[in-house]
């Protein structure tokens, strides 16, 4: 288990590094800086995470260790989105749009860390959904950016422990497919 978790985080770390190596300079810049973004969303959902432990009653421990695992997931499929963005997209004001989707969707996770289902939290980008593992691929290549597609935006709270939706609507068509062996 630790083995296959430990080659996920190598494997992916490769893809990052050698993905910036093809991009152009201007790309490589938004790639880093989202890079370092979700590492900082990261290290501040292990923060909560360490502190949701220790919380005194049971049930709020519980409720704030399910709603940090769900940004969790949701920040995976961020990462992979963001990975693949190169590969998906040619053109680059595609990918413009697919790193200012991915920057509000980092910043909204990061909105959503101190918030508890049903207080308040932000819903995710409508060209991002985390569903149908991340961003809507078909929908920035048509030119929808997202003042202009009207998606449904999904909140936090509608997701389950781990990314299993409560309620599953149709994935959208181009996004990236689940791995092999990956269980919705």
């Amino acid at each position: 288990m630790i083995t296959r978790v430990l080659l996920a985080v190598v494997l992916v770390w490769a893809t990052l590094g050698l993905g910036a190596c093809a991009t152009k300079p201007v790309e490589q810049h938004s790639l880093r800086s989202l890079r370092d973004r979700s590492a900082r969303v990261e290290r501040s959902l292990l923060q909560a995470r360490e502190t949701a432990v220790y919380k005194d009653s049971e049930g709020e421990r519980s409720a704030s260790l399910k709603h940090l695992s769900t940004l969790r997931f949701v920040l995976s499929a961020a990462n992979i989105s963001l990975i693949a963005v190169d590969s998906q997209l040619t053109k680059p004001e595609h990918r413009q749009v697919a790193y200012a989707v991915l920057d509000e969707t980092l910043g909204t996770i990061e909105w959503n860390i101190p918030i508890l289902p049903g207080s308040g939290q932000r819903g995710f980008p409508s060209l991002f959904t985390p569903q149908s593992s991340g961003l809507n691929f078909d929908a920035i290549r048509s030119g929808a950016t997202p003042l202009t597609f009207a998606g449904p935006q999904v909140l936090p709270e509608q997701w389950g422990l781990f990314g299993a939706p409560s309620a599953m609507p149709g994935a959208a068509p181009g996004n990236i497919a689940a791995p092999p062996g990956f269980v919705r």
